[in-house]
């Protein structure tokens, strides 16, 4: 991976705290910024959210994009949804200050030395190697602070019951259980908002068919999904939770019973109907899978902590500007 991709890629924030840093930063290639990060930006007075008194600026969105690498295509629909990432990411901040969880400055420079060593730079002057890249220090270095404190905090819970509370109640999604399933798709193209209603209404009147034993599942794949699957009565095959299916998908079937149907559900697709065959159970324990279900529970709680703080937060919106023609 060139090294603009490398630090890019361990630098990229995913709006959930210090995940990456439980990942060791190996989320795929992206691309370093073409223009530096600075922390002055041509909407940078311009506020989108206060936040407990807290603004936050049109230049704070406008980074959270480049560091998502979110196209200018892409950034009118996406906007509220990432301010609402930025809003999370205060709450958590001001909550890990409020307990005093931060980590020491000899933590954050030997991570930021790591982090250079790692792009083939010399740590000693990972200041300048930074910059080059378009990432001021200031930008990283607090961003690293503020991810390292998140994994000090959730640190915690990995020896108590915690996280063994969550291992065990989803314990299929870690310990190499695989389903057999069936499926009944609708595509759908785009954002079209009224063609994918469309489906779900559609999937729902089946699904009332095979549930009423008008139907059987197989022949309403053949006649009404649009997946190569249909020819095969929608089977799918074996899956294990990750890796094989899309996440939309084998979060429904994991939930389902043997031989029970979903309610018509969405993915970037289309809309689905989802029948479990049968399953096998995995062997896998938590000491097997320490690492995926901590990551997965880093960021299972910063949704739920952030869900939390935002009962009591005191949270305005101003409108958000209309794009430029």
């Amino acid at each position: 991976m060139p090294r603009s991709n490398r630090l890019a890629s361990f630098l990229l924030p995913l709006g959930l705290g210090a995940w990456l840093l439980f990942s060791n930063g190996a989320y795929g290639q992206t691309d370093a910024p073409k223009k530096p990060l600075s922390k002055k930006s041509a909407g940078e007075s311009t506020v989108l959210a206060t936040v407990d008194g807290e603004n936050l600026t049109q230049g704070d969105l406008d980074r959270m994009f480049r560091l998502h690498q979110v196209t200018a295509d892409r950034r009118t629909r996406e906007r509220e949804a990432m301010v609402e990432k930025l809003i999370d990411r205060i709450l958590i901040r001001r909550h890990l200050a409020k307990l005093k969880i931060a980590p020491s400055k000899g933590v954050v420079d030997a991570q930021l030395r790591a982090l250079v060593r790692r792009d083939g730079g010399n740590g000693k002057q990972s200041e300048e190697i930074l910059a080059k890249h378009g990432y001021p220090p200031a930008i990283v270095r607090d961003e690293l602070e503020f991810r390292l404190a998140w994994r000090e905090y959730v640190e915690q819970f990995q020896e108590g019951k915690g996280v063994r509370e969550y291992f065990e109640e989803h314990h299929e999604w870690f310990d190499g259980t695989e389903v057999h399933a069936r499926q009944i798709v609708k595509k759908v193209a785009g954002d079209d908002e009224s063609a994918r209603v469309t489906a779900e209404t559609q999937l729902r009147q089946i699904r009332s068919k095979i549930v009423a034993g008008e139907l059987e599942f197989e022949s309403a794949a053949k006649q009404h999904s649009d997946a190569p699957s249909r020819d095969e009565g929608g089977d799918v095959g074996w899956f294990p939770f990750r890796g094989k299916m899309p996440p939309e998908i084998s979060q429904v079937a994991f939930a389902l019973a043997d031989g029970e149907i979903s309610e018509p559900f969405r993915s970037p697709f289309g809309a689905h109907l989802v029948q479990v065959v049968e399953r096998k159970a995995g062997e896998l324990n938590l000491e097997d899978v320490r690492e995926q279900v901590l990551s997965d529970f880093s960021e299972s709680h910063w949704r739920s902590t952030a869900d939390d703080l935002r009962k009591s937060a005191t949270i305005q919106r101003e409108p958000l500007p209309s794009k430029k023609k």
